[in-house]
């Protein structure tokens, strides 16, 4: 079993997509458009509402989980494939052992918070749906750089939407780069008692 998703700037080719797949061989979820994913809670003070003109052209996607034989069959040009986690549930992990140290319980505390501040800064609703996040901004990411570096100049709305993808990878970034500066001190047994407090979170705290 293997998962895939699809994205394509054309409707019809992601659509021929899903066709040439079939569904005797696999599961399909799509199409969607990857602004339906993108979250405009990314950005501190961006105020409640960034209407769809910000992400530029549309975007489609399609998620897959493959279980026949080998690779996904010949697609349409203009369908871009990348292997790895999408939309669909995966099984559940096994619970954890049950932790030995303190220094074990306050880095795993720390993974918790960490991850409770990325979900909330992205406005996903669980750990799975933050990885789609991700993953769809990280694609899109590629697409609006892929084109820059053709040589075509970005519209006003995609250098829009460039600078929000920038601003939640400097997020991202900040949020995990506290997270393991935390866990050190908690391998250390060195982790302070307040440190969900939103001093230990600020960017090169």
């Amino acid at each position: 079993m293997r998962d895939y998703v699809l994205t394509s700037s054309s409707r019809e080719a992601i659509d021929a997509a899903a066709g040439i797949i079939g569904t005797q061989h696999a599961d399909i979820a799509g199409p969607r458009l990857l602004s339906d994913e993108l979250s405009p809670a990314v950005l501190d003070g961006a105020g409640e509402e960034v209407t769809a003109a910000v992400f530029g052209p549309a975007t489609f996607r399609l998620d897959v989980r493959w279980h026949g034989e080998g690779n996904l069959p010949q697609l349409p040009a203009g369908v871009m494939v990348t292997e790895g986690q999408n939309g669909f549930a995966r099984p559940a992990a096994a619970p954890p052992a049950p932790t030995q140290t303190l220094a074990v319980a306050g880095i795993e505390e720390v993974r918790a918070e960490t991850l409770r501040r990325l979900i909330n800064g992205f406005g996903a609703r669980d750990q799975a749906h933050l990885a789609i996040k991700v993953q769809d901004a990280v694609i899109r990411a590629g697409v609006l750089t892929d084109k820059r570096v053709s040589g075509a100049t970005l519209t006003a709305a995609e250098e829009a939407e460039a600078a929000l993808l920038r601003q939640a990878q400097k997020i991202y970034l900040a949020l995990k780069a506290n997270g393991n500066r935390l866990e050190a001190l908690a391998a250390a047994g060195q982790l302070p008692a307040d440190f969900r407090d939103e001093v230990h979170w600020k960017p090169n705290a």
